[in-house]
């Protein structure tokens, strides 16, 4: 099932890549929603992003062969589309970061606070490692171990606030994570070198 899951999501990800300008508007009849493109088609047969209320961001709806959403409804791959239609994991709501490329946003602004979110993760980081060097010092194994988990701890909590902030910038100026995907790397990568120097520090393979 978790294959599945990421194989769905992956391709989600991936899709669309081109209808990310497409304009349109629901129609509702009486057999359920459609969503009517600008120029006279309708998103049919598979998974579409849809930005509904025009703030950048886009729900996941899945489209029969006629053009209308599931809702309510659990698809093969255990996959859940809500009363609105969109897409549920684990009960979260999948959303996507959209724009149109003719919206004047200053990206490389964004990108440099981006790039200065990521670096005080590291500065924070590091001043955590070094924090826990000198707590452990003199210690033995089983409680290097658990001040380990302390700072485990507090490493995920840094990571976790300095990402909630890297998406509000990424919200606020509608850039994709397809646009930022270097910084992410970045991110990811600087969060994983601290949490392997933590556990090299506390003797942990």
């Amino acid at each position: 099932m978790k294959k599945s899951i990421v194989l769905i999501i992956t391709l989600l990800v991936f899709l669309n890549v081109s209808l990310l300008l497409a304009n349109g508007k629901w129609e509702n009849d009486a057999i359920g929603m459609k969503y009517a493109l600008d120029n006279g088609s309708y998103y049919t047969s598979g998974w579409h992003w849809v930005d509904s209320d025009g703030d950048g961001v886009g729900e996941c709806y899945l489209f029969d062969e006629k053009g209308y959403i599931y809702k309510n409804y659990l698809t093969n791959d255990n996959l859940y589309l809500n009363n609105e239609g969109q897409l549920m994991i684990s009960g979260v709501l999948q959303q996507k970061v959209l724009y149109d490329n003719n919206i004047n946003t200053n990206h490389s602004e964004s990108f440099k606070n981006i790039d200065n979110l990521i670096n005080k993760f590291v500065d924070n980081s590091n001043e955590l490692l070094s924090n826990f060097t000198y707590e452990i010092k003199d210690l033995n194994d089983y409680d290097k171990k658990r001040i380990y988990k302390k700072y485990d701890l507090k490493l995920e909590e840094l990571y976790s606030v300095i990402n909630t902030k890297k998406i509000k910038e990424m919200l606020k100026n509608k850039i994709s994570y397809e646009e930022s995907k270097d910084l992410e790397n970045s991110f990811k990568e600087k969060n994983d070198n601290a949490r392997k120097k933590l556990k090299d520090l506390a003797g942990i393979k």
